[in-house]
């Protein structure tokens, strides 16, 4: 027997909505949806919030601080930090990368670099580094070191390469 339910194999069947997730089909978001499973958690974006739910009890905690769209969320293996993109220049005139401590639901750091945007990024096994792509037109490569919030390295990349 199958764990999923069969919508409409039993007689007047319903199905009883208890939470609501949405996507808002904004180009620019991918990437934005981790599932840990061991800690029964996931974390996904909507619009510019960061959502955490508890997959068992379905209470969700908001971590965002962001007046733009997100674009996209990477977390280390250990799954103690995930960062967040935004997709687009923000008032200030750049675009950031937000980092939060999972396990004290604390935002730690506002990385700055990108101007136009972040399309995807992605921690080191380590945890030490967060590498992130400026969205196309920007063409932007930072290698970030988590432990100072500084860029150790970054690049220009060709246009063809961002797609």
């Amino acid at each position: 027997m199958s764990n999923f339910m069969s919508f409409g194999s039993e007689k007047n069947s319903t199905l009883e909505q208890k939470l609501v997730n949405g996507y808002d089909g904004y180009g620019g978001v991918h990437d934005n949806l981790i599932w840990n499973v061991a800690g029964g958690f996931t974390y996904f974006t909507l619009n510019n919030k960061v959502i955490v739910e508890n997959t068992k009890t379905r209470e969700q905690t908001v971590f965002a601080d962001s007046t733009v769209q997100l674009s996209c969320l990477a977390s280390t293996v250990d799954m103690k930090l995930i960062a967040a993109g935004e997709g687009a220049t923000n008032s200030q005139g750049n675009s950031l990368v937000y980092l939060y401590d999972v396990e004290k639901k604390k935002l730690i750091n506002k990385l700055t670099f990108h101007q136009k945007g972040v399309q995807s990024m992605a921690f080191s096994t380590d945890g030490k580094y967060l590498i992130t792509l400026g969205v196309q037109g920007e063409d932007a490569l930072a290698v970030w070191d988590i432990g100072s919030g500084l860029v150790v390295k970054s690049a220009l990349i060709r246009n063809y390469a961002t797609n």
